[in-house]
């Protein structure tokens, strides 16, 4: 039986308080009763000043504050569990963030910008820039963009326009590119290329120029005897009505769709080779 004014022995959940609240070389050896980490605890979290200690590792609170009843036990024990989570957190953080910041600290690591792919970043350029005036219903000046083969032929020119890892000697980019204070050439009657777009065009005839379009794209056969099947509904990339407001041509997949603007049904599908119309313009006299 404890005797009056003994200290209590340090118990299981006192220790562990203990050491947060002591040293560890003195929270073992520590004598102190868990009225007292309690009321140090909970004065703590109340922002009140905790009583002073004649020992660092003893303190024997007076008599009439040891009979006061705590009513403060659950705070500090829930402040307990709230520290062990935000540890857990931290923990977790850490752990997340260490492989990014080794792999960013890695000496020698190669730094350089990955490769130019022509079936995902050089070929949606040509679909939406050229296609429209280089394709075989409409070959300007001879040249074909619809194609990677096509694509490496000379048009009317006779100028190579795709020189594998020669950029400045390829006739393409000479095209692209403002020449003697005059603007691009191509495309024609349309706003230049963006800079990074042209950036990439390079980029890709430096490595070489390869086609890296994936074996498994099949090859669909699209005319006029085999017009595209849509299985849902088509993203219109581009319309516009005729002069006289009684059609719409709307743009399609590798179409262009005539419809009566009232509503009343289709006059005509016009084929071609481009997978994607980005713009439609009907001629002023409408035909």
């Amino acid at each position: 039986m404890q005797r009056p004014g003994e200290a209590q022995p340090v118990t299981r959940m006192s220790l562990g308080l203990a050491k947060v609240l002591l040293p560890a070389k003195d929270a073992r050896n520590a004598v102190i009763s868990r009225h007292t980490v309690l009321v140090g605890f909970a004065g703590f979290w109340q922002n009140r000043p905790i009583p002073e200690m004649s020992h660092p590792c003893r303190f024997r609170p007076a008599r009439a504050e040891r009979r006061r009843p705590i009513t403060g036990i659950l705070v500090p024990v829930g402040c307990f569990f709230e520290v062990i989570a935000m540890h857990a957190l931290r923990a977790v953080l850490v752990a997340s963030l260490v492989p990014a910041l080794l792999n960013a600290a890695e000496p020698g690591k190669d730094s350089a910008p990955a490769r130019v792919s022509y079936y995902k970043d050089i070929r949606p350029i040509f679909q939406q820039n050229c296609q429209g005036c280089h394709q075989p219903a409409k070959a300007q000046g001879g040249y074909i963009m619809t194609a990677f083969d096509a694509l490496m032929q000379p048009g009317n020119t006779g100028k190579q326009p795709i020189v594998a890892g020669k950029p400045d000697a390829s006739h393409l980019v000479q095209q692209l590119l403002p020449s003697s204070g005059k603007p691009p050439a191509m495309p024609k009657d349309k706003e230049p290329l963006k800079e990074f777009q042209i950036a990439k065009i390079r980029q890709w005839i430096s490595e070489g120029a390869k086609d890296d379009t994936p074996a498994s794209v099949t090859k669909v056969q699209i005319d006029e005897d085999h017009p595209p099947f849509y299985d849902l509904p088509p993203v219109v990339t581009a319309l516009a009505y005729s002069p006289d407001s009684k059609m719409l041509a709307v743009s399609g997949y590798h179409e262009v769709v005539l419809h009566r603007a009232d509503g009343s049904g289709i006059v005509g599908r016009l084929i071609g080779a481009s997978e994607r119309i980005q713009d439609i313009a009907f001629s002023p006299d409408g035909k």
